[in-house]
């Protein structure tokens, strides 16, 4: 009796005659294939009998490699070109094939002939004399414009099979352009005001450049009002919120003038770009978190807080929308945290006196789950936080995690939970 061990759903063998057949393709190449495939087959005698003497053998195939992979850009990070540069060389051309070398290199490159006017306009591929290719540009570019651009480039091995790849190009930005005065604002809920110290946004200027931070410095321009309060890194321009903050209130408004400067534009001294940057911390309290409800809404945090051209954020309408299906007083969101690529949970409590139970929050938002869908970008989601607890507390299972921050930065606008 015979029998076969480990890839046999691609092998099969006859019993009596012991005669192997393959019986499902077999893949020399990477990712999925092997360019030997093994196994080990089993013998015994006497029918397979408990009398019958055993032994067993490793069995390979080793498979030849066939030209059956075209070559493909092996460039993950792609090219960086500064703007404002001359046309020149940018870089060389790498590609792989997953066939062998005798399959493989040396490759061909080309802009893909049904590439877009403007990228044939602006780029070309040429050989070099030691059989390199390279990217070439033609025409200058302005990273302002645009930051980056997507060459479709058509790669051959040397028997002719052919791909093509796409090849990202970032235009590198110079510090080309001045600054001039920004305002910014930044929306931190403090748990019951014992948040550690916490870095809660930057310090925002208008510069069309965005990666001209190593130019800049930052300072307070009354540095002692400050002291314990807030700190400034001067090399990023982030700013933390002390553990040592005073919160008279349960709402604390901040109001903070910076001074920015950059050598390059000869923005230093009395010329230095004046930012100010409105803090307001919201202390939160257990109760608040303990008696929250949830939602998961569709689209990522950045959407969910940035405001429109009106001045209005998602989060300002859902507010405004649960408030009234609540018949709430306060309705406070303090958790907006990424889920996936697509979607974005929501914890949020409401309250006139006392805070409203989450049963009551998540069944009211139920009841409204066909309103919610005009806005297209809301569904609901119910969920449960289980944390460790001390086996003091009754019903852990309905207990939030509170020691928790979430920070989503802007350039003129965070949201942070400490």
């Amino acid at each position: 009796m015979l029998f076969i061990f480990q890839v046999a759903s691609h092998f099969s063998i006859d019993e009596k005659t012991g005669q192997v057949r393959i019986i499902k393709k077999l893949d020399r190449d990477l990712p999925d294939g092997y360019p030997k495939w093994s196994s080990y087959i089993y013998a015994k005698d006497e029918n397979g009998g408990p009398s019958g003497i055993e032994s067993y053998i490793e069995f390979e195939v080793i498979l030849k490699d066939i030209n059956d992979n075209a070559p493909f850009l092996d460039m993950p990070n792609g090219l960086v070109w500064p703007e404002n540069q001359n046309p020149g060389t940018v870089g060389d051309l790498v590609a792989d094939d997953y066939d062998t070398k005798e399959n493989g290199p040396p490759f061909s490159f080309e802009i893909d002939k049904g590439a877009d006017p403007d990228i044939r306009d602006w780029f070309g591929v040429e050989k070099t004399d030691d059989g390199r290719y390279v990217l070439k540009t033609k025409v200058n570019f302005d990273r302002e414009k645009q930051k980056g651009y997507n060459i479709p480039i058509k790669i051959c091995d040397h028997k002719n099979l052919c791909n093509v790849s796409t090849l990202l190009l970032t235009i590198g930005d110079v510090n080309d352009n001045p600054m001039a005065p920004g305002y910014s604002e930044i929306f931190v809920y403090n748990y019951e005001g014992k948040a550690p110290d916490t870095q809660v946004g930057r310090v925002y200027v208008k510069d069309p450049d965005d990666w001209d931070l190593p130019d800049k410095t930052f300072k307070f321009k009354q540095p002692s009002q400050w002291r314990r309060d807030f700190a400034l890194d001067r090399n990023t321009g982030m700013i933390t919120m002390l553990k040592t903050i005073t919160l008279e209130n349960e709402i604390n408004n901040f109001v903070i003038e910076f001074e920015v400067e950059d050598a390059t534009h000869a923005q230093i001294g009395e010329n230095a770009v004046a930012a100010t940057v409105n803090i307001t911390v919201q202390k939160i309290s257990r109760e608040a978190v303990l008696s929250s409800g949830s939602l998961r809404i569709l689209g990522n945090p950045e959407d969910f807080i940035r405001p429109d051209s009106n001045g209005s954020s998602r989060r300002d309408k859902l507010k405004t929308m649960m408030a009234r299906y609540l018949n709430a007083t306060f309705v406070d969101i303090f958790t907006v945290m990424a889920t996936g690529t697509e979607y974005t949970d929501v914890r949020f409590s409401a309250h006139g006196s006392p805070y409203y139970r989450p049963e009551r929050l998540d069944g009211t938002l139920a009841n409204r789950k066909q309103d919610l869908v005009i806005f297209k970008y809301f569904f609901l989601f119910i969920f449960t936080i289980l944390v460790h607890t001390p086996k003091s507390l009754k019903n852990p299972g309905q207990m939030l995690t509170v020691i928790n921050f979430n920070v989503l930065y802007f350039s003129s606008l965070s949201f942070i939970v400490s």
